[in-house]
């Protein structure tokens, strides 16, 4: 927040990084949260054929 506030942008926290392996997800009252199914977009896609080095058309 600090760092926002200096370089005159808004922030808001959505979490917290913990020392240890793993990734916990918990809800508003700290209760964990089932698993969540995998979704989002692909920003680093792996290549249709690695030999040819192309990546797949994105639309």
């Amino acid at each position: 927040a600090e760092a926002a506030a200096r370089a005159g942008v808004a922030a808001t926290r959505i979490g917290a990084v913990d020392a240890g392996p793993g990734l916990r997800v918990v809800d508003a009252g700290g209760m964990p949260v089932p698993d969540l199914p995998r979704a989002g977009f692909d920003h680093f896609p792996m290549p249709v054929d690695p030999a040819a080095g192309s990546l797949p058309e994105t639309s």
